[in-house]
């Protein structure tokens, strides 16, 4: 025999064997790692999936919340029926429509009665309404059932049934409204008036069942808890998806990738539940994932009689190069994965399945890389202004006090709350108040010095972040916001970033029609002299913004440690006042307005007052600002004008016709809440004339925004209300603008009136100031009189009445028209004595 042949036969078995043996691990592998890949993958698949459906869901749930929260929904609602149809019917059906041309998905959006009837519907298309009863529908059912009847559960539903009229799948979404009447007394409990439903085209799910970005293409169906299929992948067989739909859902096994048998087949099911009435089901044929490790074993069994010629070393080489060394990169790439690491990336380019299986790992790798980003975008960010959020900030302090520690710096951090943003949120609406706020966040980022926000936090991450500096701009939630700046040489650079900040947000913002001033409170602490941990230094800049509010709002203050005790008084103080109302601690009180001429007329000005059974009696002048700054301070508005009217109303049925009740309306009150509404429906409720209530405004409040204003008064003036100016010349001191507000009644503030009897110079500030208002035709009352003297110069002077402590301090109602009987019937004998 010849060598060669020997050589030749020596290395056949050589070859062969390891040839063989390598396609058998190769078989194994690619088949281990097919059923690894095809779970992995399904699962994320079936998320996405999940997360999509979910979010038609939220953005419908969260339309349904913002509907039942807007003013004219509530109103309809509340409405008579005919009031409904001939005023609201329209309004409403253009308010739906402007929501179906932003969500063209939401083809029918209902308001169904309690009883099951569509009291109103529009639609997308022509899509004819077949039966106004939906009493029989599952959305119907679902949001009346026993259970959250008695709960008056708000919470949305969301179900998927067919539509009577098409009989074609739909997402049904609900909300109930539940309110009280308004002629109902106080303390009603709420009761259902109506549901609001969105039906939503289902399109979208063959969009997403169609999406199987699965190597292998798994069949997918949408059901419903019973299994029934709404939707299904093409050539998909139904009847088997059913049974397996069913009995996952029967046993409550979810998004567990289960191996079963289906007509002898083995197949990987399974079941994830989307909602309570919505479930995605998944089936893949494991024959599916074989089939390449097959093809691919096969071939190696061919190829081995044409490499018996080849030598063992081109043999080698040929199986690192094409087998071994690709699926050790992918083998590196499944690890790095499960360890978090995605950004890796391997440099397989090879068109056979090796290349297919790493392109269908890098997609993954993609997709699981997009989603960890989305997750940590809502976990570390605030959805609204895209600034960081506190879990986010409070990190980042902690990280720079770490820094700070070590190298000997300084860090500032200053937190700032919006003035009286939640009068905006309470009078023009939340919509409008989350649009300041997305404004409020721009402005912050153009006004923060260089690097003074980022816009991701990377450095506990697993992936890279988009950018990465050492100052933070969050949004703590609500109307906070909080900047760190570290490294700083001296306290007065935050000081200065605290103006920068104070005056671009003194500029007016526009809200649609509006334009709105704000402004900020600003409280600032320093690391380390105020505190060396993140809850420390934030909860003492947060101590120092309070302290900056009691400073008359608008500026900003250091932390000082003294600060503790007011803070902690003011929030005891707030806690107590909220809890007033229940306990019925406020009283009005009255101080009479005596006329000058003898005329009898019982004019008084009402005055709450709060008596806490702790405390004893808490003076205004203490409790009003809080009021002002919490947004308590409308619930006080409405509380007085409720109180006045209903006294009022016992004064006239007395038999006390010529009867004037004064109330203050705050600036809070009159520049952002509707107190024309408040007075017509206080008029109508008691049943009294208007000409028997008069409100007072001071100079400043009138003159915040002088359009808002001059609607306002306009307003009153139509329902016949008297007003006053308050607290005349105390403020602007413009007499021009008293031509261009209906004003009925000038008060001369005590100011100008505590000195008369020693100062020349206040008598001829008195005169010119009754000269105006008999010029502008306007009744003049002189406030704050102690003194006989005083009450002589103004007698002369011809002011026309007289309020103060000389006649009576504000009393209680009873002692308040006594007062003025016994002083009418001796002004009465003084008369008839001179006669």
């Amino acid at each position: 025999m010849r060598l060669q042949t020997k050589i030749l036969g020596s290395l056949i078995p050589f070859i062969i064997l390891p040839i063989i043996l390598v396609g058998i691990l190769a078989y194994q592998h690619l088949y281990a790692t097919a059923i690894h890949n095809a779970r992995d993958q399904l699962h994320t698949l079936i998320h996405q999936i999940d997360s999509k459906i979910n979010g038609h869901i939220e953005r419908a749930e969260k339309n349904l919340s913002l509907l039942a929260s807007n003013p004219l929904v509530i109103e309809y609602v509340l409405a008579e029926e005919e009031q409904r149809y001939t005023l609201m019917h329209r309004p409403l059906i253009k308010l739906f429509n402007n929501y179906q041309q932003s969500f063209p998905e939401y083809f029918e959006l209902r308001v169904i009665l309690p009883d099951g009837y569509e009291d109103l519907r529009t639609v997308s298309d022509k899509l004819k309404n077949k039966d106004d009863d939906a009493s029989n529908s599952d959305i119907f059912k679902s949001l009346t059932d026993t259970e959250m009847s008695k709960s008056h559960d708000t919470a949305a539903i969301s179900l998927m049934s067919l539509h009577s009229d098409t009989q074609q799948p739909a997402l049904f979404t609900g909300r109930r409204i539940s309110a009280a009447d308004k002629t109902a007394a106080l303390g009603t409990r709420p009761e259902l008036k109506a549901l609001l439903v969105i039906s939503q085209d289902t399109s979208f799910l063959r969009e997403l069942t169609n999406l199987r970005t699965v190597e292998n293409r798994p069949d997918l169906f949408v059901t419903n808890a019973a299994g029934d299929i709404f939707f299904s992948t093409d050539n998909s067989d139904q009847k088997l998806a059913t049974k397996v739909t069913r009995s996952f859902i029967r046993n409550k096994t979810f998004d567990d990738l289960t191996e079963i048998n289906l007509n002898e087949t083995p197949h990987l099911a399974i079941v994830h539940q989307v909602t309570d009435q919505v479930f995605l089901t998944g089936l893949l044929p494991q024959s599916t994932l074989t089939a390449g490790a097959k093809d691919l074993n096969e071939i190696v069994l061919l190829l081995t009689l044409g490499i018996i010629l080849l030598t063992s070393l081109t043999l080698y080489l040929t199986i690192r190069i094409f087998v071994t060394s690709p699926l050790g990169k992918l083998n590196t790439l499944t690890k790095a994965i499960a360890d978090g690491n995605l950004d890796i990336n391997i440099d397989i380019t090879q068109q056979d399945e090796v290349g297919d299986l790493a392109k269908s790992f890098s997609d993954m790798r993609l997709s699981l890389k997009e989603s960890t980003q989305q997750i940590q975008e809502l976990a570390y960010f605030d959805t609204l202004t895209g600034l960081p959020n506190k879990i986010t900030f409070l990190d980042r302090i902690q990280q720079q006090i770490h820094e700070a520690k070590i190298h000997d710096r300084m860090l500032g951090v200053l937190f700032f709350d919006l003035d009286n943003f939640k009068n905006v949120n309470d009078g023009l609406g939340h919509q409008m108040g989350d649009l300041l706020l997305m404004q409020v966040g721009t402005r912050l980022r153009d006004c923060t010095r260089g690097g003074d926000h980022v816009e991701y936090i990377g450095s506990n991450f697993s992936t890279a972040p988009r950018s990465v500096d050492t100052h933070v701009l969050a949004r703590m939630g609500g109307d906070e916001f909080t900047l760190l700046l570290p490294d700083i040489h001296s306290p007065e650079e935050t000081s200065k970033v605290a103006v920068r900040i104070l005056t671009k947000l003194a500029m007016p913002f526009i809200l649609n029609d509006h334009e709105v001033f704000i402004g900020a409170s600003i409280g600032i602490s320093i690391y380390p002299a105020d505190g060396d941990s993140s809850e420390t230094l934030l909860k003492h800049a947060d101590i120092a913004m309070y302290e900056a509010k009691s400073r008359g709002k608008n500026n900003f203050q250091f932390f000082d440690h003294a600060m503790n005790a007011p803070v902690s008084e003011r929030l005891s103080l707030e806690s107590k006042m909220r809890a007033a109302f229940e306990n019925d601690e406020f009283r009005l009180y009255y101080q009479p307005r005596v006329p000058v001429d003898g005329k009898i007329r019982y004019e008084f000005e009402a005055l709450i007052r709060w008596i806490n059974p702790e405390r004893g009696f808490i003076s205004p002048a203490v409790f009003i600002p809080i009021a002002e700054e919490s947004g308590l301070i409308q619930q006080v508005g409405e509380w007085v004008l409720d109180k006045a009217c209903q006294q009022i109303k016992t004064w006239l049925d007395m038999g006390y016709s010529d009867v004037l009740v004064s109330i203050n309306l705050s600036p809070v009150q009159f520049n952002y809440g509707n107190p024309a509404s408040s007075v017509r429906s206080a008029l109508k409720k008691y049943n009294i004339e208007a000409k028997h209530l008069e409100v007072e405004i001071t100079e400043t409040g009138l003159m915040q925004n002088e359009n808002i204003a001059t609607t306002i008064l306009l307003a009153l003036k139509d329902l016949g209300i008297r007003i006053a100016l308050d607290d005349f010349g105390t403020g602007y001191s413009s007499l021009a603008y008293l031509r261009r507000f209906p004003i009925d009644t000038l008060k001369i503030d005590r100011a100008f009136i505590n000195d008369l009897e020693q100062d020349p110079e206040s008598i001829l500030v008195l005169e010119s100031i009754i000269y105006l208002a008999r010029s502008l035709e306007l009744e003049i009352v002189a406030e704050g009189v102690e003194t006989l003297e005083q009450l002589e110069i103004l007698k002369a002077r011809k002011c026309d009445s007289i309020q103060g402590f000389y006649f009576a301090k504000p009393t209680p109602p009873n002692e308040a028209m006594t007062f003025f009987d016994q002083y009418f019937e001796e002004w009465q004998k003084v008369q008839s004595s001179q006669n």
